[in-house]
């Protein structure tokens, strides 16, 4: 994947470098592999930001900024063609259904957006309109934000790059993901359209087959661990998990999965378990309080949060992805998005009447906190993360799926566990806690908040000095 940054200077005073210098390296982190700058017409390439930056002109009116993780060999650059120039957090699973791509970013190019299977966040300056647009795929599992103000009109991948820019007059926002902004560069007029794909949150009719939704997730699989020479799996011994570990297992994947806990805790028994029953390779990270203590810091910082939930989710998932990277893994697999689709929260049990509504009010903003949180944590990392459930067929069929098959008989997620039992036999009916109790890591927060001093554990985090929303 990639990190991405732009500066619209409808000035055209010149902007100090170390400002442009630090908002580009706060997201450095998403991708080393290559760098590249487009400044008002002139292509800069190097080794570095520092090196780009040094070539930076003054008094610059338009800069498009990429910075590149590599993933089996393929290069992820800016593209310039038909007088539009083109740069993009992208991932394309379908690639060889679109034909020869000189990159992932060419398919946006030559074909509609409904016809592309992947994962993006793009700008894209069209010379010819004098225009910008900026777009993400329509579940919003890739980042883009924007900043407004007086005199500049900012992106990149993260918030944390935009705050350098922060003033009085400045305005930061998440791109949402079924918009597109598009900016009239000469008259600095900001509007937005309607994404061109859709996502069916609200189907005409329920259907109560499943064997379609089975098919749906195995080709979702297929496509987006296809060219992977090896893989991590961030595992937590959970159903969602579990049942992806499986599949990748059934169509031959090299992978590793990769389990963080304290030592005897749940999720780490569990993970023990179901990998010695199918024969799949399995890492430990057994983490400490002061493994946790020693980490706080960035992984606030990561997250631009100090929310308590936030961050203890995020500490098993940042430990596990950092060891997967240690392994010389580039990409790493996650459940996310089954207990939306599924009703797999207790939340949506408490209402079964609006059950429907729950878990498509539940998907619609899944963009907001989860997939940023989990996209940064990992990006901080530099690894990509790729999301199965969250595989636009995948989720457009488990909408339409009969809310009496996702709660039924009191048992949440029934029919992915039915789907599940034919893979993974009884380890599809487990009942899990969540990665913050399954882990332990919510006991050593307490503990540690209690070793400061604290009366409160959430008062652990507020006193980590990081800049946050």
């Amino acid at each position: 994947m990639c990190g991405i940054f732009g500066v619209v200077n409808f000035s055209g005073k010149g902007i100090e470098k170390e400002k442009l210098l630090e908002a580009w390296k706060r997201i450095e982190h998403r991708g080393r592999d290559f760098y590249t700058l487009w400044v008002d017409g002139e292509w800069i390439t190097g080794k570095s930001i520092e090196g780009c930056a040094e070539k930076i002109p003054k008094n610059f009116h338009i800069l498009l900024a990429q910075n590149s993780l590599s993933v089996s060999g393929r290069s992820y650059l800016p593209l310039e063609k038909d007088e539009r120039v083109i740069l993009g957090d992208v991932k394309v699973y379908n690639s060889e259904e679109l034909g020869e791509c000189e990159n992932d970013l060419e398919a946006f190019f030559g074909h509609d957006l409904e016809k592309i299977n992947g994962i993006y966040a793009c700008a894209e300056l069209d010379l010819r309109k004098n225009a910008l647009r900026l777009f993400r795929d329509p579940i919003g599992v890739n980042p883009i934000c924007y900043a407004i103000g007086k005199n500049l009109f900012v992106f990149a991948s993260e918030m944390k790059a935009l705050r350098v820019f922060k003033n009085k007059t400045t305005t930061l926002e998440h791109l949402y993901p079924r918009k597109f902004l598009v900016l009239d560069i000469k008259t600095r007029k900001m509007t937005f359209e309607k994404h061109r794909v859709k996502i069916n949150f609200f189907p005409s009719k329920f259907v109560k087959k499943y064997e379609k939704l089975e098919s749906f997730l195995l080709k979702a699989v297929e496509l987006q661990t296809a060219e992977l020479e090896k893989f991590g799996i961030l595992f937590s011994g959970g159903l969602d998990i579990c049942l992806l570990a499986k599949l990748c297992l059934e169509l031959g994947r090299k992978f590793t999965c990769f389990t963080c806990g304290t030592e005897n805790s749940e999720d780490l028994k569990y993970a023990r378990k179901f990998c010695d029953e199918y024969g799949i390779k399995l890492k430990e990270v057994i983490i400490s309080q002061t493994d946790v203590e020693n980490v706080l810091e960035k992984v606030v910082y990561a997250l631009e949060t100090k929310n308590f939930v936030q961050v203890s989710i995020a500490l098993p998932l940042y430990f596990a992805s950092l060891d997967s990277r240690k392994a010389g893994n580039k990409v790493v697999l996650s459940g996310l998005g089954a207990e939306e689709l599924f009703a797999g929260y207790y939340k949506y049990r408490k209402n079964l009447e609006k059950l429907h509504e729950i878990c498509a009010k539940g998907l619609e903003n899944l963009w907001i906190k989860d997939l940023y949180r989990d996209n940064c944590i990992v990006m901080s990392n530099t690894q990509e993360l790729r999301l199965p459930y969250l595989d636009l067929k995948f989720v457009n069929y488990a909408m339409k799926i009969s809310p009496e098959l996702k709660v039924f008989n009191g048992i949440e997620k029934y029919v992915l566990r039915k789907i599940g039992e034919k893979h993974i036999a009884s380890f599809a009916w487990r009942k899990k806690k969540a990665a913050q109790y399954g882990s332990g890591v919510v006991k050593i927060l307490k503990a540690l908040a209690k070793k400061k001093g604290f009366k409160r554990k959430s008062d652990l985090l507020q006193a980590i000095p990081v800049e946050d929303d």
